[in-house]
C-alpha cells in the first residue's frame, strides 16, 4: 500500500513538474492586467505606455483594433456589463443582444455594436469577472470587413490565460 502511494504521488507530481509554465506560449502578455494571449499572426501591440488605461491591439493596414481593460470593480458580471452597454448607448452606438460564453473557464457576456446612424464600424464586446476584477475587451473593425475578421478575435479568446 505505501508502494502504490509513492507511486501516485510522484506521478502526480511529476505531471505538476513538467506542465507548461502559465504564458509560456502566448505572444502578448500584460503584466498590468494580468493576462496573456496569442494572437494571429499579423497582430501588433501597440506602443502606448501608461497613457491610456487599456492594452491595444490592431492589424497594420486596417481598421482592426483590440482593445483590452482590466478594472477592480467588485462588482457582479452583469451589472458590470450593463455599465458598459450604457456607457455604449450614451455614446451612440446601437447595442445588439447579450450571449453568454466563457473564457479561461469563467462566465463571460459578448455582443455586438454598431456606431451610430452610419453604420461604418462594428464593435464586439466581451467582458468577464474573476476575483472581483472585470476585463472588458472590445474588438473593432469597419462593417463590411467585421465578419471575416472576428474570427481573430475568437481564436485569441480560446487562448487566454490569466496571470
Amino acid at each position: 500500500m505505501l508502494v502504490v502511494a509513492l507511486f501516485v504521488g510522484g506521478a502526480a507530481l511529476w505531471s505538476w513538474a513538467n506542465r507548461p509554465p502559465i504564458c509560456d506560449d502566448a505572444n502578448v502578455t500584460s503584466e498590468r492586467f494580468g493576462y496573456c494571449i496569442t494572437a494571429p499572426d499579423g497582430w501588433e501591440v501597440a506602443e502606448i505606455g501608461d497613457q491610456l488605461p487599456a492594452d491595444q491591439l490592431f492589424r497594420p493596414g486596417g481598421a482592426t483594433t483590440l482593445m483590452i481593460q482590466a478594472i477592480d470593480t467588485r462588482r457582479d458580471l452583469r451589472a458590470f456589463a450593463d455599465d458598459v452597454r450604457r456607457s455604449q448607448t450614451d455614446s451612440g452606438l446601437h447595442v445588439e443582444r447579450i450571449r453568454p460564453l466563457t473564457v479561461a473557464g469563467v462566465d463571460a457576456l459578448k455582443w455586438d455594436a454598431t456606431l451610430g446612424a452610419s453604420g461604418d464600424i462594428t464593435a464586439r464586446t466581451v467582458v468577464f469577472a474573476r476575483d472581483g476584477v472585470a476585463w472588458r475587451l472590445q474588438f473593432a473593425d469597419a462593417t463590411d470587413a467585421f465578419d471575416r475578421s472576428v474570427g481573430d478575435l475568437d481564436r485569441m479568446l480560446g487562448t487566454w490565460q490569466f496571470r
